[in-house]
């Protein structure tokens, strides 16, 4: 006999199951995309690209509403002194003050409004990820790792022949399939890599490891014929810091991970199949980021404490680039000293919770070790990248900073924690997204009806943001 209840109950225990494989289903769903807009012009994958991140978010939202779990907030364990009460009352006002001021102020407030409710959803979506990822048990972080790995050969299969239909006549765009920009690539790799090393454990099988130790020279590989000097960069700076802090397990990636590089390098110059197309660039110069940069500080000083507005930076009359390419400086210049005061006390918070917190997961180093190199590198990148901004990249960040986060602190249990108030947060962004949604498409009927007057100013170039074409202030 048909039962409602029953069948609710059941639908909330798959709900509830689906919830705690969030990660795995991102992962999935940017693999087969990838694989998908291979064979669409890589310009227009961007835009696509956006929609399925904002699928991916819906559809975490929807899995833990109908999963019945109830988030808790513990913020007795978080503000546990007078000061840090303090310190979080004043980093809260300084944020809200100043990013609505700063909305206000910005000469498209529209728009700089759907940029704050952007990162509203980046900062909830982390959560989310965090909260999935406290339910993984080891076999759960294998099974990640393995997707992970599978995803990563078949974008390598199916770089390896775009390349080899186009030799003698590839360049080296030709080995990034599916993205709008090289640069999106190598958000997603200094993420990835790192990632697949969670399929290998001690008692992996030597077929195993030289079967993921492949993928990632193939994936390096891109990242050197690709000049994608900042991915590189981030990487071995992660793989340093675990070789230091994190003893053999920490040395055995670092030998793992340097081997896969050199025999990538060696590759690179023997076969050079990437030759064709003339496009060549000084690797000592900083491809206008110093110029970025500077700007960026002129605004910060200019529009100090609000900055120029979420998004302005598009909006500046300055045709060209759309971001700053650097995490902390459009912060800066978009939202100003206010909100960097902010968000500043609130990293020391949380830093000092990690410092402080007793109950932390106890990881194996076979996963603490590939997740603080994810982060480390991602943070980095983040400083030389628009990979916050850029849909696949901005997914690949999320999924390095929560999976981190998962290893130092402990979810918070109704027992410790209000359960009211993180059920509030999720109804606050299911509500933000729905807004950024409507929001997203009119500015994707703006960007699309002045693309054709931007091509004709930048001669030929897109710079994007939000979507493909990211400028405000040309087209009409």
């Amino acid at each position: 006999m048909f039962s409602p209840e029953l069948s609710k109950k059941r639908a909330s225990s798959l709900a509830k199951r689906l919830f705690c494989f969030v990660p795995h289903i991102w992962v999935a769903v940017v693999c087969i995309s990838l694989f998908q807009l291979a064979v669409i012009s890589n310009l227009e994958t961007y835009n696509i690209q956006r929609y399925i991140q904002f699928g991916l978010f819906g559809l975490s939202l929807l899995l833990i509403i109908f999963s019945g779990f109830k988030p808790a907030l513990n913020w007795r364990n978080l503000l546990d002194s007078r000061k840090k009460v303090v310190l979080s009352v004043v980093a809260v006002t300084a944020i809200v003050v100043g990013a609505i001021i700063s909305t206000y102020r910005a000469s498209q407030p529209v728009w700089s409004l759907l940029d704050l409710e952007y990162w509203l959803l980046i900062l909830g979506m982390t959560w989310l990820v965090y909260m999935s990822f406290q339910h993984s048990t080891p076999k759960i972080w294998l099974s990640f790792g393995q997707l992970v790995v599978f995803s990563m050969f078949l974008y390598s299969l199916r770089s390896l022949l775009e390349v080899l239909i186009s030799v003698p006549f590839s360049d080296r765009l030709t080995a990034t399939p599916g993205f709008a920009n090289i640069r999106s690539y190598a958000d997603l790799a200094v993420v990835f890599i790192p990632f697949s090393w969670l399929a290998l454990t001690p008692s992996s099988r030597a077929v195993t490891k030289l079967a993921v130790w492949l993928i990632n020279v193939s994936w390096l590989w891109i990242l050197v014929v690709t000049e994608a000097r900042s991915g590189l960069l981030s990487l071995v700076i992660g793989v340093a810091w675990v070789a230091v802090r994190h003893g053999k397990c920490g040395r055995n990636v670092m030998f793992f991970f340097g081997l896969a590089l050199f025999v990538s390098l060696c590759i690179s110059f023997l076969a050079p199949v990437m030759s064709v197309g003339g496009w060549t660039r000084d690797i000592t110069s900083s491809s206008g980021r110093w110029e970025l940069w500077e700007r960026s500080l002129m605004y910060f000083v200019d529009g100090f404490p609000f900055g120029i507005g979420g998004m302005m930076f598009a909006a500046d009359g300055t045709v060209g680039v759309a971001t700053p390419h650097n995490l902390i400086l459009t912060v800066m210049a978009e939202w100003g000293g206010l909100v960097v005061l902010g968000i500043t006390l609130v990293a020391l918070l949380v830093r000092l919770r990690c410092l402080s917190e007793t109950r932390a997961p106890q990881m194996p180093a076979g996963v603490r070790v590939p997740i603080t190199v994810a982060a480390l590198a991602a943070i980095v990148n983040v400083q030389f990248a628009a990979s916050h901004s850029w849909p696949f990249s901005s997914i690949a960040l999320i999924l390095a900073c929560g999976a981190y986060l998962s290893t130092r602190l402990m979810v918070s249990g109704p027992a410790a924690g209000r359960v009211g108030s993180g059920r509030i947060v999720i109804w606050v962004l299911v509500f933000v997204f729905l807004h950024a949604s409507f929001l997203g498409y009119e500015l994707h009927q703006f960007a699309e009806e002045s693309r054709a007057g931007c091509v004709d100013i930048t001669g030929g170039i897109l710079f994007p943001r939000f979507w493909i074409q990211g400028r405000l202030d040309c087209g009409f």
